[in-house]
Order: structure tokens, then C-alpha cells, then sequence
């Protein structure tokens, strides 16, 4: 104890976030190397619709091909972005990508084997608040003016590096992509990893003791999802020890909540995106889970 801080426990929360989300950060930046050296624009741009409600439904449905839950969608979003997929549509996909994969599905069937209605509503939900925020960014004008400096720098070297290349220096390239999407993304997941164990070991129990009504059991399950930090394949195992204590609209609230806004990924959007969209993005999420589990407690879940 240092104090009143308890050390320990914040040394283990935050091992435990990194140790957790290492394996899907890393197949996310392999993702994002091949997808860049060996998929072309063309290829990767000429199945995603024209029209805008098709195209971001489309691209909602692309984690389901690429199973990396939260942590490791960043590196891959940068790739569609560098790509030339529009912004919008790759925000549809890094909201939908940790809900709408095989994995996170059979892991949330897995743990609630005796109400498979989360799994139904953590999809369904997840999918529509993914496209609706999606389409509210295609709205804008120049979306690329959210781009940080370092994102922008990145999509125009793309554009001048598409000339043929030997096996060597296609190599040579995977692994320059690979080293600086590393640095980057898990710099950024190190810093993510010990505010969310810090703030977690703190505000816990403090939380659950404000859940004294439906909205603030939904307020107090997002808050949690916002602190823990846990990533979509395992989140499901973790909301289970709630049941009881919560109804199930929050824990749906929770299961949706977290995949798309936690301490973690908030840092890892920022490699990407200025913080006025990424604070964008929050409020709308924010706003679009809290009421769609409003909703579910209206009809009586």
C-alpha cells in the first residue's frame, strides 16, 4: 500500500488489461501490414457499396471476417483509412468490429447460456448504434480534418508507394509497417492500461452503490464497462457476475458500451483521430446505448 492507494491491486488490474489485450493487438497489426501490402485499393474498395446505408452496413460486417476485438481494430482502421475507405465507414467499423465478430458471439452464448436474448440484443444493438453513428459522420464535410497529423502523413505516403517490389522489399516494408504500428498502438495501450487500473481500483464499489434506479443501473453498468477495460472476447464472463445485481437491459448496456468507448480505446483512437470527433463519437454512443436500454426496460427486459 502506498498510503491509502492500493498499489497492488492497480499493479495487477493493470498487467492483467495488457496481458489480455497483447494477443489481439498484435494479430491487429499483422492484420494491418498484410492488408496494406497485399490488398489493393481497388480490390478492398469495389465491395463496399456507394450508397451510404449499404456501405455501412457493409462494412459493419467485416469484423466478423477479421475476429480482433477492440484493441486490435485500431491498427486495422488505420489501414482502411490509408486505403482510402471513407472515415465515416471505418468509425462504423471500429464500433461494430468487437461486437460483431465469431468469437465474441460464441464467448457471450458461452456465458449466457440461460438468457441467449443478450446475445440477440448485444448484436442488433451494437450493429444499429455502429451504423447510425457512422452515417450521422457522413453527414460532414471533409471528414478528414479529424485526422490526426500523423494519420494524414500516413495516407500520403500510400499514395506514392504503390510501385511493384521484390519479395525482399515487400518484407522490408511488412516489417517498417509492423515496428511503427507498434510503437504507435501500444504506446498508446500501455498509457490506456494504467489510467483504466488506476481509476478502476478506485471508483468500483463507489459506482455499483449509485445503481438505486433503472437509468442509473444503466448509467453505473456503462461506467464500469468505461473503467474496467476488458476486451469483447472475455467482457461477456465478467458481466455474468453481475446478473442479480443488475437487470439485464444493464447488463446489455454494458455489453455494448465498452467494446466501443473504454479508457483504452479512447487512447488508441487518438493515434488516429483528433480528440473533437473522438469526443464526438462518445457523446453519440453515449447517448445511443443509454436509450436502447431505456428502451429495453420500457418493454420489460
Amino acid at each position: 500500500m502506498l498510503g491509502n492507494f492500493p498499489i497492488v491491486d492497480t499493479l495487477s488490474i493493470f498487467y492483467a488489461i495488457v496481458v489480455e489485450s497483447l494477443p489481439f493487438v498484435t494479430l491487429g497489426v499483422l492484420i494491418s501490414g498484410v492488408i496494406s501490402l497485399f490488398v489493393s485499393d481497388e480490390l478492398l474498395i469495389r465491395y463496399i457499396p456507394k450508397k451510404a446505408i449499404p456501405g455501412h452496413i457493409a462494412i459493419a460486417c467485416v469484423g466478423f471476417i477479421f475476429p480482433v476485438c477492440e484493441c486490435g481494430n485500431i491498427p486495422l482502421a488505420r489501414r482502411l483509412i490509408s486505403k482510402g475507405v471513407p472515415l465515416s465507414q471505418v468509425v462504423t467499423f471500429l464500433l461494430a468490429a468487437p461486437i460483431f465478430n465469431p468469437i465474441v458471439i460464441i464467448a457471450t452464448l458461452t456465458a449466457f447460456r440461460f438468457a441467449p436474448q443478450v446475445v440477440v440484443f448485444r448484436v442488433v444493438i451494437g450493429l444499429a448504434i455502429a451504423v447510425i453513428v457512422g452515417l450521422i459522420i457522413s453527414r460532414g464535410k471533409n471528414n478528414n480534418r479529424y485526422l490526426t497529423e500523423n494519420m494524414i502523413m500516413e495516407c500520403k505516403l500510400h499514395k506514392h508507394s504503390h510501385k511493384r517490389k521484390s519479395l525482399r522489399g515487400t518484407v522490408s516494408d511488412l516489417m517498417l509497417i509492423i515496428k511503427n504500428e507498434v510503437f504507435l498502438v501500444f504506446t498508446s495501450l500501455l498509457l490506456g492500461a494504467f489510467i483504466a487500473s488506476v481509476v478502476s481500483t478506485i471508483s468500483r464499489d463507489n459506482i455499483i452503490g449509485i445503481a438505486t434506479s433503472p437509468i442509473l443501473s444503466i448509467v453505473a453498468m456503462m461506467i464500469l464497462a468505461f473503467i474496467m477495460t476488458i476486451c469483447s472476447t472475455v467482457d461477456s464472463f465478467v458481466a455474468l457476475g453481475y446478473v442479480g445485481i443488475f437487470p439485464l437491459n444493464a447488463i446489455v448496456a454494458f455489453l455494448v458500451f465498452g467494446p466501443m468507448i473504454d479508457v483504452r480505446v479512447l487512447t488508441m483512437l487518438s493515434t488516429t483521430f483528433k480528440w473533437k470527433l473522438v469526443a464526438f463519437i462518445t457523446f453519440l454512443v453515449v447517448n445511443l446505448v443509454l436509450t436502447s436500454s431505456l428502451m429495453l426496460y420500457i418493454l420489460g427486459i
